[in-house]
Parts: structure tokens; sequence; C-alpha cells
């Protein structure tokens, strides 16, 4: 399966990467990560809970375009909070239309859930409320509200993998297309993470 292939790859490369790389401290504010992003268009509204949950669990509709189809630098600012910068690139094929080119921009704070529960050194999940746009084949969505969660897994002080799920909803206030006639859709991405210092 397609989407196996691309997460395989990206363990394997960040193995090989996590033996060369060099630790650093604590002081490691700025993070930068490349990925893979899959979008998965939902049919059912707000007012379906159950098709939006089932829809969600399933992966054979995920859509993915490359390797690397996205990008994003965060930046820490204090107490867990985390502020981010991403964009994407994908390809939408819905019921309603084929093959259609898709990008986002987002702007996103997440909360580090070990502020709450301790921290466990290499793994660091959070949660997420993120603000953007949406396009496909030039139709735009108009402000895209994203709450999100996700987590980062780090091999040592400086290299990771970033996963994260969000959930993308348009029609609260802005448009639909005909890719994506519901304005609704969930978007999963596996990212390599670099994180370092502020003055290197």
């Amino acid at each position: 399966m397609k989407n196996s292939k691309v997460l395989l790859l990206l363990a394997l490369v960040v193995s090989l990467i996590s033996f060369k790389a060099n630790a650093q401290d604590e002081e490691n504010v700025w993070a930068v990560g490349f990925g893979a992003n899959f979008v998965d268009v939902s049919p059912a509204g707000l007012g379906n809970v159950g098709d939006q949950i089932k829809d969600y669990l399933g992966t054979q509709d995920w859509q993915s375009l490359s390797l690397l189809s996205r990008v994003y630098v965060a930046r820490y600012l204090t107490s867990g909070i985390v502020v981010d910068a991403a964009g994407s690139i994908n390809i939408v094929d819905s019921a309603n239309a084929s093959d259609k080119p898709y990008y986002s921009i987002d702007l996103g704070a997440r909360y580090d859930l070990n502020n709450l529960f301790g921290h466990t050194g290499w793994f660091d999940p959070y949660v997420k409320l993120g603000l953007g746009t949406a396009w496909t084949d030039g139709d735009g969505l108009g402000l895209v509200i994203s709450p999100s969660y996700g987590f980062n897994t780090w091999f040592n002080e400086t290299v990771g993998l970033n996963f994260e799920s969000a959930y993308k909803a348009s029609t609260l206030v802005g448009n639909t297309t005909d890719a994506i006639p519901s304005g609704y859709h969930f978007q999963h991405s596996i990212s390599l993470v670099f994180k370092f210092k502020e003055n290197q």
C-alpha cells in the first residue's frame, strides 16, 4: 500500500540520520518539519457524528501526492505553548471532482500535554487549534478552522518524527468547492523534524 511505503521510508531515513545528528541542549526553540500529508474528504457534516467517526477511522480514501508535500516551521514560546505555520499540497479525488489540486496554509497554536502529565523525554503529545485557508483548483474554502492533535517522537535532542491529525471545517465561516462539497475534510501528516537553538 502506497501510504505504508511512505511511512516506512520516512522511519528508515530518520533511523539512519539519528545516529549522526549532534545532540543539543534544551534551548532548542525552533523546529522545521518536512513530510507527507494525507487528505480525506468527508461527505458528512457536523450533524452526523457517526459517519464522521466512521470516515475518520477508515484509511481507504486517504489521498496523497508525494513524499514531500508538507512543510512547517514551529517556535516554542512559553509554558508548553508552540506556534507554527504550515503549508501543504495534495490532490483531491471525490465523488464530485476528479484529481483536483489541493493547497492549504495554516497558522496554529499547540499546547504540550507533557505539561499536564509530566515529561517523557522522547514523546511529546499535544493538542492544537489552527486557522488558515485551503483551495482546490482555484476555488477557495474561505477561513478554515482546524482542531488537531499530534505528537513528536524524539530520537535525540535534534531529530524526530511528527505525527498530526487535523479536522478541517470551512462551512462555519467559509465556502465549499466541487472537490470538497461538504466543506469538511481531515488532513493527516507525518514529518521528519529538526529542532535547533535560537542562535546557531
